[in-house]
């Protein structure tokens, strides 16, 4: 089974690290009511699964290590298609990537050669992953 896949590429091999969290987003209505004890009253859009995915820089994928550093850099106004590893399965949505980091490891002054490190980048669904 492929793990991390995105926009129907399959990136397995050049991931090191995935971790998750989630987040429940309430409407405007969400708040406490004017009833003794102020109870809170909640109104939930949805659970949304969000994920940071760090790759790294392997021998003879280098060229597809730069190339999907471009891809999420890239800005676009639409979702990318994303199937990751969820539980002992996975999860498809579509996603946008906000945000993503890396570090220069070392450039070569003789030979040109420019080498980075693992980058990170951060996946958040369009719409809620779950809905109440």
């Amino acid at each position: 089974m492929d793990y991390i896949v995105i926009n129907g590429k399959k990136y397995d091999d050049i991931t090191i690290s995935v971790s998750r969290s989630f987040e429940i987003l309430y409407s405007e209505n969400t708040g406490r009511t004017a009833s003794p004890g102020a109870p809170m009253s909640l109104d939930p859009y949805g659970t949304f699964y969000n994920y940071k995915i760090t790759f790294a820089r392997k021998t003879g994928k280098e060229q597809v290590y730069d190339a999907l550093w471009e891809y999420l850099s890239t800005p676009r106004d639409y979702g990318i298609p994303v199937r990751l590893v969820y539980n002992q399965s996975t999860i498809s949505f579509n996603a946008y990537v906000s945000n993503g980091s890396q570090e220069l490891a070392s450039i070569n002054t003789k030979t040109g050669l420019v080498k980075w490190k693992s980058f990170e980048a951060t996946f958040i669904p369009m719409e809620a992953n779950r809905l109440p």
